[in-house]
C-alpha cells in the first residue's frame, strides 16, 4: 500500500488521462510487399496487443483511483466546497463589471456634450446630461438622438455592491485555502496500481 496526497492523486489521474489519450489503436496497417510482410504484420499485431494491455491497465487503475478519491472527496466535503467556490467566482465574473468602474465624475458640461453619457445614475449628473442633450436637440436642425446613456446604478448602489463583491472575493480565498488544506490529506493506493502505472511510465 502507498499513501499519497489527494493533490498527488489528482496529478496521477491527469497523467493517466494524457497517457490514455496518447494511445492510438489501429485496426489496419500497411506492410511492405518487399521483405517479410507476414513477419512485419506479426510485429504490428504484437505492438497492438501490448497497447491494448497497457490501455486496460491504465483504465483499471484510473477507475480504482477515481473511486478512492471520490470517497475521500465526499467524506471531506470537497465537492460542496468546489460548488460554493464556483458559484462565488461566477457571481464575480458576471457582477464584477458593475463595480469596477468606480463612481461617476463629470468633468464639465463640454465633456458631457461630447460623450452623451453619465458614468453613474446620480440624479444631478443625469439631470445635467439630459438638460444638455435637450438644448442640443432644440438647437440642431439635424436629427439628434433624443436619449442619453447612463449607468443604471448610482454611486451608493455601486458602493454597496462593491462590498458584496469584496465578500465574495474573501469567500473564494477562504474556500481556496480550505481546499489546499484538504488536498494535503492522504489516501491509500494499492501497490499493484502504483506498479502498473510505473511500468507504463505514467508515474
Amino acid at each position: 500500500m502507498v499513501d499519497i496526497t489527494l493533490h498527488r492523486a489528482g496529478r496521477i489521474l491527469e497523467a493517466i488521462r494524457a497517457g490514455v489519450g496518447g494511445i492510438e489503436l489501429a485496426q489496419t496497417a500497411k506492410v511492405s510487399i518487399f521483405g517479410e510482410p507476414v513477419a512485419e504484420l506479426g510485429q504490428k499485431a504484437a505492438a497492438l496487443s501490448a497497447d491494448i494491455d497497457k490501455l486496460e491497465a491504465m483504465l483499471g487503475a484510473q477507475a480504482r483511483i477515481r473511486a478512492i478519491v471520490g470517497r475521500a472527496n465526499a467524506e471531506l466535503g470537497i465537492g460542496d466546497l468546489l460548488a460554493e467556490k464556483s458559484a462565488a467566482e461566477e457571481w464575480l465574473k458576471l457582477v464584477g463589471p458593475f463595480v469596477n468602474k468606480g463612481p461617476s465624475k463629470l468633468a464639465g458640461i463640454d465633456v458631457v456634450l461630447r460623450r452623451h453619457r453619465a458614468d453613474a445614475a446620480n440624479p444631478a449628473d443625469v439631470e445635467a446630461l439630459a438638460a444638455a442633450k435637450r438644448e442640443r436637440y432644440a438647437a440642431s436642425d439635424a436629427e439628434v438622438d433624443a436619449s442619453i446613456e447612463t449607468r443604471v446604478m448610482d454611486d451608493d448602489m455601486t458602493a454597496a455592491l462593491a462590498k458584496r463583491a469584496a465578500q465574495r472575493r474573501r469567500d473564494v480565498e477562504r474556500i481556496s485555502d480550505r481546499l489546499r488544506e484538504l488536498n494535503a490529506r492522504t489516501i491509500t493506493l494499492a501497490d499493484a496500481d502504483i506498479d502498473a502505472l510505473t511500468a507504463q511510465d505514467v508515474i
